[in-house]
């Protein structure tokens, strides 16, 4: 199964331990860590690609139907998934030339047979505007109908959009309970995302009651479905006993495979770790070079820190030209501090 992202993300879902962005423009809760971050990763969005056709060994030769000519002639004798799947060509333009408004029907005519990944599609395409006028009202009622789907990627996938709808109150009034129901289903059709964004809600006790222990399970579901996020606010859970043992060794084991897998917060954290000996040796050297994984990626709080670094000569010689060149890169990025340090260095 083939899986589209799009952009949106869910605000508002605050860790504590970490200061999280939850989208790109979402809202800051800070507590405990001052200024590291965290955030939802994209939401995933489903479809299926059509399984190539096998050529006959038998018969009178013919030209092979193409893709597009079979699925064509099954959606004509109402065979609803052919209609999905020839709305997956033009989706796609596999075989033919992409043709969102084509997909689009080919999409409505599935859903209306109840094939519900179609409705889940083509709640993308009203999401989104594509072929269709935008109507995030319809793209929440056709995500709702995808989500009583008893296919397991489809509901995961349309649970998961509609929890974020319901997050951001977009298409539906705002509300997190109802945020944290479909986050739940979704949960449960194995969306690591969707364990992740949940966890954020128990977390904090928004749309649910609090419950700490709860919120680290979800986190380790969360990371053993290789949602690095999920591995980097375990680790901070593991690392202040909140709602887990604390085990700051396991804490570093899970910010270093974070960090070696590309997560920039994860790499943020163990960076921090070695800068401060907090559950490791401290080690100027590799904080350093964390923090320079960190801020290459685009993490704010890894540029300041790493530019901090500079101005003081830890574990390297003290460059305030790099130091300046670091704050404002983390002030173009949005840390006030970074800022004011700019400023003090003659910078900006």
């Amino acid at each position: 199964m083939e899986k589209r992202t799009c952009p949106r993300l869910a605000t508002g879902l605050p860790v504590p331990l970490v200061a999280l962005l939850s989208a790109a423009t979402g809202l800051i809760f800070a507590l405990g860590l001052t200024g590291c971050e965290n955030r939802p990763t994209e939401s995933s969005k489903k479809v299926t690609q059509p399984l190539k056709l096998r050529p006959s060994t038998s018969g009178p030769k013919q030209p092979a139907p193409t893709e597009a000519e079979f699925y064509a002639s099954k959606c004509e004798g109402g065979d609803w998934a052919g209609c999905y799947d020839l709305g997956v060509l033009y989706d796609f333009g596999r075989g033919v030339k992409q043709d969102y408004k084509k997909s689009a029907t080919f999409y409505q005519q599935a859903c209306d047979g109840d094939f519900l990944i179609a409705c889940s599609n083509l709640g993308i395409q009203y999401d989104e505007g594509l072929g269709v006028k935008k109507d995030q009202v319809r793209a929440a009622s056709l995500y709702e109908k995808a989500c009583t789907s008893p296919d397991g990627p489809t509901r995961k996938n349309a649970c998961f959009n509609l929890a974020l709808m319901y997050s951001k109150g977009v298409g539906v009034a705002k509300d997190a309970t109802k945020s944290a129901e479909f986050y739940l289903e979704a949960c449960k059709a194995s969306s690591p995302v969707g364990c992740y964004n949940l966890g954020l809600l128990y977390d904090r006790g928004e749309g649910v009651p609090q419950d700490i222990k709860r919120a680290a399970r979800l986190y380790q579901t969360a990371c053993d479905g290789s949602h690095l996020d999920g591995c980097n606010n375990l680790a901070l859970a593991m690392q202040k006993g909140r709602g887990v043992r604390r085990d700051q060794a396991g804490a570093a084991g899970l910010f270093q495979s974070g960090c070696d897998k590309g997560n920039a917060r994860c790499c943020m954290n163990l960076a921090r770790l070695f800068r401060t000996g907090n559950g490791v040796k401290k080690n100027f050297t590799q904080s350093l070079g964390y923090f320079q994984k960190g801020c290459a990626t685009g993490h704010k709080w890894a540029c300041f820190e790493l530019g901090q670094m500079h101005e003081k000569g830890e574990g390297v010689t003290a460059d305030v030209s790099n130091a300046k060149a670091l704050y404002n890169k983390a002030c173009r990025l949005g840390v006030e501090k970074a800022c004011e340090s700019a400023t003090r260095l003659g910078g900006q």
